[in-house]
């Protein structure tokens, strides 16, 4: 799986947790135009290899690999409140972080990509713009993803000629060995 399938799988779970229509689900894009509240930005921070598998090696030489991945999910959330309210994006994220734990994550998620851990809890960061109070809440989680990659192998080596010439070499030279 590549990380823009992980977003998309990472966005569409976090739309069906939500269950609400009115909140827009994006990607952190700096160049692009600010969503109206409420939304959602996701970004990834991170993406790391952790580990290479290898599984196998088939007839037709092609070689199958499960790549290991973490990729560090930055959560965004944004809501404008009510005077003296600084709550609701926070809850946003809540929502989200809790329905991780449920089956509706695997079914949305798939089985390649999973929560593994929190590496920054739900801060609350209320804000002013335009005279009016923001709510803004940020998570940050990590999740573990399995890249299958196949490739075209070189060549398989079945057997080795010329063993008697290797053991001609060891008496020439008077090297003992196994026959």
């Amino acid at each position: 799986m590549l990380i823009a399938e992980a977003k998309k799988r990472i966005a569409n779970f976090c739309a069906a947790a939500l269950n609400d229509k009115s909140i827009k689900i994006g990607y952190s894009n700096q160049f692009a135009p600010e969503f109206v509240k409420p939304c959602v930005m996701i970004d990834v921070d991170n993406c790391k290899d952790v580990s290479t598998c290898h599984t196998e090696i088939n007839n037709n030489a092609v070689t199958t690999q499960i790549l290991w991945k973490t990729i560090d999910v930055e959560f965004k959330a944004f809501k404008a409140t009510e005077v003296g309210s600084i709550n609701g994006a926070d809850d946003i994220l809540c929502t989200i972080f809790n329905a991780l734990k449920t089956e509706q994550a695997e079914s949305s998620l798939g089985q390649d990509l999973a929560y593994a851990y929190t590496l920054q809890d739900i801060s609350n960061i209320p804000d002013v713009v335009d005279s009016k109070v923001e709510s803004r809440a940020v998570m940050t989680l990590r999740f573990n993803m399995a890249q299958l990659i196949q490739s075209q192998s070189s060549g398989i080596i079945r057997s080795i000629q010329g063993v008697s010439v290797i053991d001609d070499l060891k008496n020439n030279l008077n090297i003992k060995g196994d026959k």
